[in-house]
């Protein structure tokens, strides 16, 4: 950035010079977030947050994150699934939700995702592929709780509500108390 020349790629905004403005341009065209390698932890605002995360259909190499609330504008984000060790969301004190869609694999990293809902009345969505899975709600500790999708560990707290979309297939639910 800031560099003066002549580029033919970077060089979005015509000017002559990679600045800020091709940044922008780049951004808002590919929304494409670069987090840095590790744990990632999804912004959240006091209003109602509502968090969509998926394996993206055509690059499944890159998340898709779909994020919608009352106090800002829409707006999705591509994520490169190898720079993300961990994920955490904590959400405000609004109302908040969070659906995690497995419907083209798993969106999860190996080491697991945290939701605090926060305070409000929240909600964790989990949405289910075709084929048999296994899918498991169960608390851990006092006011923590896992939901498993085949292995694949979603820890949450602070949530009220919990659902689950199997989405084709025959699936074996077990909600442990």
């Amino acid at each position: 950035l800031g560099q003066s020349g002549n580029f033919s790629n970077g060089d979005f905004s015509y000017n002559g010079i990679v600045d800020s403005a091709d940044t922008t341009i780049l951004n808002n065209n590919l929304n494409l977030w670069l987090p840095p390698q590790g744990t990632l932890d999804f912004p959240s605002t006091t209003a109602d947050d509502n968090y969509t995360l998926k394996v993206e259909a055509t690059v499944p190499t890159l998340l898709d994150l779909n994020y919608a609330s009352s106090a800002a504008p829409s707006q999705s984000y591509r994520i490169p699934q190898g720079a993300v060790s961990f994920l955490t969301f904590s959400g405000g004190t609004g109302n908040d939700s969070l659906t995690v869609d497995f419907t083209n694999g798993s969106p999860l990293p190996g080491t697991g995702f945290l939701y605090d809902g926060g305070a409000g009345q929240n909600t964790l969505a989990l949405i289910g592929q075709s084929g048999n899975h296994s899918v498991v709600f169960e608390p851990y500790v006092p006011s923590y709780y896992f939901a498993l999708f085949d292995q694949n560990t979603v820890e949450y707290t602070n949530v009220q509500t919990s659902t689950f979309d199997p989405a084709g297939g025959t699936d074996q639910l077990t909600v442990m108390s």
